[in-house]
């Protein structure tokens, strides 16, 4: 007698904070894409958290740092791009989104070979710097 095994049917994980076991292949979901551009989200040790609101004062600190690094970069004809809350995969159950993200070019081509985060390849000028 032959037995079938099914999958259990289940339901999808409501897209809420505070809600446990999220990982950064979760927002392969189109659905689950839609839902966290739409929102200021990270997943912290699997879990879903907000974001709290940006205030003046830590942005324009944010800003300064970022152009002095960038200044202090272009003097010493050094490669280096800054991109505000940019989603980061540190791991799979650890995805950020920081106020400011310099990124260099040895991370940028990790970053782009292990998940195409921007949906896209980067142009020959991007490639260049």
């Amino acid at each position: 007698m032959a037995h079938l095994m099914t999958q259990p049917v289940t339901e999808p994980r409501p897209f809420q904070p505070g809600t446990t076991g999220w990982s950064a292949s979760d927002l392969d979901d189109p659905r689950i894409e839609r839902l966290w551009e739409n929102g200021r989200y990270e997943i912290v040790d699997g879990v879903l958290t907000t974001m709290p609101p940006a205030y003046f004062i830590g942005g324009n600190a944010a800003f300064n740092v970022a152009f002095a690094v960038k200044l202090y970069l272009m003097q010493r004809n050094l490669p280096g791009r800054f991109a505000p809350e940019v989603d980061i995969v540190i791991d799979e159950p650890r995805v950020v989104r920081p106020i400011r993200f310099c990124c260099f070019r040895m991370m940028r081509r990790n970053n782009w070979q292990r998940r195409n985060w921007q949906r896209r390849l980067p142009t020959p000028v991007e490639r260049a710097y």
